[in-house]
């Protein structure tokens, strides 16, 4: 992400959440954006705003989501992408499939990445494993 920003209207403890996320984020990949923690960031919360921290965090993993349905929307390759955070075609997730005897999504993200990221390709990963697995 070579920028990040946002628009929240909540309490003070929701907005640093924010801020500090936009921090943590600029300069990393989608991939891994989605895994950052903002826990222990922020000091001790009270119990009532230790919800803020995370509603952040769902924000940003529901924009990458979008935005990788946008990318696999767009893609002109020739092959249907399928992980739009490591740019992993369904044509590679098959083979890796075939050749390796996968049976699980963290097979095959351990397999080529696929998955890795922000998890809205999980669904399709299941689907092609679905159709290619055999019981």
């Amino acid at each position: 992400m070579s920028q990040a920003r946002f628009r929240a209207a909540g309490c003070t403890v929701l907005v640093a959440s924010a801020s500090l996320l936009t921090e943590q984020v600029t300069g990393k990949t989608t991939a891994e954006a989605a895994v950052v923690d903002l826990r222990g960031h922020l000091g001790c919360l009270e119990a009532s705003r230790e919800h803020c921290p995370k509603l952040a965090c769902d924000a940003l993993l529901e924009a990458i989501r979008e935005y990788s349905d946008a990318a696999r929307e767009e893609w002109i390759g020739d092959e249907a992408l399928i992980c739009t955070c490591f740019f992993v075609s369904e044509r590679t997730i098959e083979r890796e499939i075939a050749s390796r005897g996968l049976t699980t999504v963290a097979d095959v993200t351990r397999a080529c990445n696929a998955g890795g990221g922000c998890g809205s390709c999980h669904p399709l990963i299941q689907e092609i494993l679905d159709s290619t697995v055999t019981p």
